[in-house]
């Protein structure tokens, strides 16, 4: 792995300073990864590489020249898991389209080079049964162990055997601050037998670097839950439009009422695709720090139908929003330091 320059930044849930690097992972052999579920029934947790042998498997399986080969889909890469939210036909009154309340919406490459381009980053996915690489959208947030990514459950669906890594700054192959094995991901139990964007939500823990936690090196986004559903947000993601894949972006107001009718979700009209899965949903982020407060995650497009039988010529991107589910998930993984 790289070394990586100390930028000593972080969010919590607001402002603060990185803490003391933690020590490093033992050299025990590899065990078999776990999956258990917390003593309520509602969390569900993977154990992927909690030893460094693990660790380090995780990374040997990825290069920069594999970086390339992973595609970017929408669900697992374990077929008989395999599965994101399923996007709902949604049918509303030909007058007072969803659309009309959308009075502005920006897209296109990210343009800023500081700590909101640094936090965010691809999770790299390969399947040592079918060795199947993907990669989706994360980033890191907030926590007391300075080692804590927020994602969506669709791109963890499955994943009990994976080797993942996380790469911040990614950018055309390029890996400025290193790669981060997942050591383990947490997601609601309830998000496989729920509907489109319900519960979508995820965390992973990475390993550290040199005795140092991602945050020290990074920084961390604010987080935070139950906020105003409508709002003009800022949205990132990796999609696969174009050749290598950047960090782009989408700007807006949430479209409020008929889209809306589900209380776990927001939605804008976006053009991202495939890969921007999880990516952060900001209801503030400053242009000079890049640091931001993230209340949504990028969770799935919709086509709307109108019961005249057309289709709405935008596209909508639903994201699921952070609210009480999504709280107690967060304080379940993010209560411990390394």
């Amino acid at each position: 792995m790289r070394s990586a320059k100390l930028l000593g930044l972080c969010v919590i849930v607001g402002v603060g300073l990185a803490g003391a690097p933690a020590a490093v992972a033992d050299t025990s052999t590899a065990g078999s990864p776990s999956i258990s579920l917390s003593s309520d029934g509602k969390v569900l947790t993977a154990a992927l590489a909690s030893t460094r042998f693990q660790q380090d498997a995780a990374l040997d399986a990825w290069t920069p020249a594999e970086f390339e080969t992973a595609v970017a889909i929408e669900g697992a890469t374990t077929p008989a898991d395999a599965g994101a939210p399923t996007p709902p036909e949604v049918t509303t009154p030909a007058a007072g389209r969803p659309g009309d309340l959308v009075t502005t919406r920006l897209y296109g490459p990210w343009p800023q080079h500081n700590m909101s381009r640094d936090t965010v980053g691809r999770l790299f996915i390969r399947d040592p049964a079918t060795r199947v690489r993907a990669w989706y959208t994360a980033t890191v947030v907030t926590s007391p162990g300075r080692n804590l990514l927020v994602t969506a459950a669709h791109c963890l669906f499955g994943q009990k055997d994976a080797q993942m890594v996380f790469v911040p700054g990614y950018d055309h192959g390029r890996a400025p601050f290193g790669l981060w094995p997942v050591v383990s991901w947490s997601r609601l139990a309830a998000f496989a037998d729920s509907g489109p964007s319900h519960f979508d939500i995820g965390f992973a823990t990475v390993g550290n670097m040199y005795g140092h936690e991602i945050a020290d090196l990074v920084g961390s986004q604010g987080i935070s839950f139950g906020q105003g559903r409508h709002q003009f947000v800022t949205v990132l993601g990796y999609d696969r439009q174009d050749a290598g894949s950047p960090l782009r972006y989408c700007s807006g107001w949430t479209v409020n009422g008929v889209l809306l009718s589900e209380s776990r979700s927001t939605a804008l009209i976006c053009r991202l695709v495939q890969g921007s899965s999880g990516g952060p949903r900001y209801s503030t982020l400053d242009d000079r720090t890049g640091a931001g407060t993230i209340f949504s995650i990028n969770s799935f497009g919709v086509t709307v139908y109108f019961e005249d039988g057309s289709t709405d010529r935008n596209e909508y991107f639903w994201g699921t929003y952070l609210g009480d589910e999504a709280y107690r998930l967060y304080a379940s993984v993010a209560v411990v330091a390394p």
